[in-house]
């Protein structure tokens, strides 16, 4: 700054006096306002004017009523109902109460001893009420898959409406979550649905990572790609995808015109409410009425 305009920035130690102990709004303001006219900012959709346009809708998806059990009893400490029928290390633990319920908005499978436990629940259901009768153990196993992947996670009841629509009109869809372990469980959905695809978090090692990418890329039969946002959310380019699901937060979806985001949100949350209100000022939001779930 001192060599581009030596008059308002005659000394390092003048500038540093004024601001080298940020300590207010004030000095930020002052600084930025001092250096804006030097610093040049391109906008990459100043720069690619192909870029389609972004439209962002926000879906409420409704929690199924397994979830509700579990969020209710992890919010208030119920560990009588969190340890039936399983022992106290084969548990959800409530440590960290926040997390706990992340994981059941996102897949009750995800908390500790859980999937078991249910599991056998609904296969007892079944025998109970005969609905295994005349059934191969192949179409035993797809009822049971059904109901425990898919009919308990509010999330996962729309992710099988959206991808089987999506693969049946050709497009590519990467998946995004944050947690590896919600990425098993749509692994796991994905085999049994038959949709091929491909995998990158952080178990995926080098050469096994651009193996992965280049399939996607040229196999048209590969129709989805899921990625952990840590591993796979910045450096990689995937530009065979027209559609981009992030589990946690939101889902994009775009077009050959329109870029379409929609925010996956589980409603009266406070937590997913405020990660929420900071992206409201970035783009144009519609809401749409909430998706029920069993």
């Amino acid at each position: 700054m001192n060599f581009i305009e030596p008059a308002k920035f005659p000394s390092l130690e003048r500038f540093e006096a004024n601001f080298g102990n940020m300590a207010n709004r004030a000095q930020v303001e002052a600084l930025q306002h001092a250096i804006s006219p030097y610093m040049l900012r391109r906008v990459k959709e100043d720069v690619a004017k192909d870029i389609p346009a972004k439209e962002e809708t926000v879906i409420d998806v409704e929690l199924t009523s397994v979830q509700k059990q579990y969020y209710r009893a992890i919010f208030e400490h119920n560990h009588a109902f969190l340890n039936m029928g399983a022992s106290r290390t084969n548990a959800p633990k409530l440590m960290n109460i926040q997390m706990e319920l992340r994981k059941c908005c996102n897949h009750p499978y995800l908390l500790e001893g859980i999937e078991q436990r249910e599991n056998e629940k609904q296969f007892n259901a079944f025998v109970e009420h005969g609905d295994f009768e005349n059934k191969t153990a192949a179409e035993q196993q797809l009822m049971l898959n059904e109901r425990g992947y898919v009919q308990t996670s509010g999330k996962m009841v729309l992710l099988d409406k959206l991808l089987p629509k999506l693969r049946n009109e050709g497009h590519k869809v990467l998946i995004f979550s944050q947690m590896v372990r919600m990425l098993d469980l749509i692994s796991e959905y994905c085999d049994f649905r038959g949709f091929k695809h491909e995998r990158l978090d952080g178990r995926v090692r080098g050469n096994e990572r651009q193996k992965s990418i280049d399939r996607f890329e040229s196999d048209p039969s590969v129709g989805i790609f899921l990625l952990s946002t840590r591993a796979g959310g910045v450096g990689i380019n995937l530009t065979a995808a027209g559609e981009c699901l992030i589990l946690l937060v939101f889902v994009r979806f775009q077009q050959l015109s329109h870029t379409f985001i929609f925010l996956l949100i589980i409603r009266h949350l406070h937590h997913f409410r405020q990660r929420l209100e900071p992206s409201e000022r970035c783009g144009k939001f519609h809401w749409i009425e909430p998706l029920k779930a069993d």
